[in-house]
């Protein structure tokens, strides 16, 4: 049996939902899984190697569990780098959550410690309690001479992972900040939302995948990264059409890959595709704007009342185009209202969508999770984006 161990982002019930999603429509069997709002761990049959977490936009370290102890100290970490026999000199740091304790005192101890076993070492340090991507990264820590350990205290024990990959920032800086149009007025999907969104989905990469919002193609670009195949964006903006074209041209340009979604300007409530021809959707309409006043309550409802009516008639118009059992994964807006304290204004369109002929996945009966929500936001943001799944009936 194989145990693995994922540190998962700030948005750690999305982060959960796509890495349990993404193994069940992979085919591989998790035979067991412990979870917090910092990590999953799973074990498996199969091998999984490092490279799996260039999929993800949740997973911030993939890492091979290697045990659970009662005490932490040096020289467990000591074994546990002998055990690979380096005879060169080695790179190592240590992360911990959920515990605070000195970790200098410990990566000295540890470097002492293989002083005296003739392993010449070097500890990477940092200001935070856990090391960043960054430095993880740019320290050697993942070479075959290099260790981060990752400490987590969870029900009074420690547990003891080993990080084989972490989130690749360069990538996703150049192809989010290098793509030549960005359009920050309208909203911008992030692209570690637009993966997580993907692999929420159950669709195949052969299949139909339609964003019928497509803005500057954030969506569509994630979906030619990971490989999909048949792909349609569409928006009623010029603007927007233009955009994605530019940036997928970018995207040529810069990478290998000669995949050729079709883009066309269309109106969401007047969808013209074949009847029942598309297998999934996957979208972020229009959220409202970005300047309104969160201590205006009576701005707020007229702008959750324009949003309501904008998804309604789009669900009306995704059901017509999808074939029976599609899915639509979708962002909905959630609105902070300050004032006293802050308020979170939800829309009320479950019950619309329902009547429309759909149902909401329920990802905490799928996956057997107990968790409130599923929602991506930043503190300094006065609109948080919630996912939802949605299934054709």
């Amino acid at each position: 049996m194989n145990k693995y161990l994922f540190i998962l982002g700030n948005n750690y019930e999305l982060s959960l939902i796509e890495i349990l999603n993404y193994f069940k429509k992979n085919n591989i069997t998790i035979i067991n899984k412990i979870y917090s709002n910092i990590f999953l761990i799973i074990e498996t049959e199969e091998i999984i190697k490092k490279e799996i977490i260039e999929n993800f936009g949740g997973v911030i370290k993939f890492c091979k569990f290697i045990e659970e102890t009662k005490k932490i100290n040096s020289e467990k970490l000591v074994n546990l780098i002998k055990d690979y026999n380096i005879n060169e000199k080695i790179f190592f740091g240590i992360s911990i959550y959920n515990f605070d304790t000195n970790i200098n005192k410990i990566g000295l101890q540890v470097k002492n410690e293989l002083k005296r076993n003739n392993i010449s070492s070097r500890f990477v340090t940092s200001t935070q309690k856990n090391l960043s991507s960054v430095v993880v990264q740019k320290n050697k820590l993942l070479s075959n001479r290099g260790f981060e350990f990752v400490i987590i205290e969870f029900q009074n024990k420690y547990l003891i992972a080993k990080t084989e990959s972490v989130q690749d920032f360069e990538k996703y800086s150049y192809f989010d900040f290098g793509r030549p149009n960005r359009d920050s007025k309208s909203g911008m999907l992030p692209p570690k939302l637009c993966k997580i969104m993907i692999n929420i989905s159950n669709t195949k990469k052969d299949r139909i995948i339609l964003d019928p919002f497509c803005g500057s193609g954030s969506l569509i670009q994630e979906l030619i990264l990971l490989n999909y195949k048949n792909i349609i964006g569409t928006d009623i903006s010029d603007k927007a059409i233009e955009d994605t074209k530019k940036n997928l041209e970018w995207l040529k340009d810069n990478t290998e890959i000669k995949i050729n979604p079709k883009i066309e300007k269309k109106d969401v409530r007047n969808l013209d595709f074949e009847k029942e021809s598309i297998d999934i959707i996957i979208t972020e309409p229009y959220l409202g704007p970005n300047d309104f006043n969160p201590k205006n309550i009576k701005e707020i409802m007229e702008i959750k009342r324009d949003i309501e009516d904008l998804y309604t008639e789009a669900f009306k118009n995704f059901k017509k185009v999808l074939k029976k059992g599609g899915e639509v994964i979708i962002v909905f807006p959630i609105f902070k209202n300050i004032h006293n304290e802050i308020k979170l204004i939800h829309l009320d369109l479950l019950k619309n969508i329902e009547n429309i002929g759909f149902y909401e996945n329920n990802f905490n009966k799928e996956f057997d999770l107990n968790l409130k929500d599923f929602v991506y936001s930043r503190e300094s943001q006065n609109i948080y984006r919630e996912i939802h799944k949605f299934i054709k009936n």
